[in-house]
């Protein structure tokens, strides 16, 4: 597949809209391979979302992107070959990873926008509402990676994002009911989920690298620790 896909890229027609690929005939020929082989190999491409029609019969080249990724993530997670702890565990290594770097080179418009997330989250949050908290918390930690401004980082992150929201519409519902259970059965002003977050932030205006890593791995660590507490509903997993 390899080399498939490096013959398209020598043999294909720069446009518009991606590389406009010769016909299946002439790939076959030019690769040395059957016709049977070449669409397979292009129905691959077709899935993954890196190749569409165009102007009837053309087939176009696309560069990836993180919708492509982020389809391919769903289907795993659909199939069971990826689970919710794979993708809580993947978003874990890379956040903590990387939020030495964001603490060094994030601006001060970014730390407003953060601001600005953290307070939709906890107001969603208060107010009952896990799908607006659920954007809000997605949001925040997309702002993270972007503030880097490196395309194989927010590649990552888009591929990511599908299976995200999936897992954080389970693990947000988790975490808040274990705080709820804690605080007496009611809603306490600020989940502990939210208000964490704030702390992140901060580290990252003051351009601590190692404050920031610390309020990150505390976010994971207090998230995992209410997860666990929390009592399963149907068709939910740890």
């Amino acid at each position: 597949m390899d080399d498939f896909f490096a013959l398209l890229v020598k043999e294909g027609t720069p446009t518009d809209h991606g590389l406009r690929l010769p016909t299946e005939r002439d790939l076959a020929e030019l690769g040395g391979l059957s016709r049977a082989t070449v669409r397979e190999y292009l129905a691959a491409l077709r899935i993954m979302g890196l190749l569409t029609k165009v102007h009837g019969s053309a087939n176009v080249l696309h560069r990836p992107t993180g919708e492509s990724a982020g389809a391919i993530y769903s289907v795993l997670l659909q199939l069971q070959h990826v689970t919710f702890a794979d993708v809580d565990e993947a978003r874990e290594m890379f956040e903590i990873g990387m939020i030495r770097f964001v603490a060094r080179r994030i601006a001060p418009g970014d730390i407003e926008r953060l601001r600005l997330q953290v307070r939709e989250m906890s107001e969603a949050s208060a107010a009952g509402n896990n799908d607006a908290a659920i954007e809000a918390d997605l949001a925040f930690h997309r702002l993270l990676f972007r503030s880097l401004s490196n395309p194989i980082v927010d590649f990552a992150f888009d591929g990511l994002r599908v299976s995200l929201r999936d897992t954080l519409r389970v693990r947000r519902a988790q975490a808040l009911t274990a705080e709820v259970l804690a605080n007496n059965g009611t809603r306490p002003c600020e989940f502990k989920t939210d208000a964490v977050h704030t702390q992140i932030v901060e580290a990252l205006e003051a351009h601590d690298g190692e404050a920031a890593v610390a309020a990150m791995a505390l976010h994971y660590e207090q998230f995992r620790d209410l997860v666990t507490e929390a009592p399963l509903t149907k068709g939910q997993h740890r």
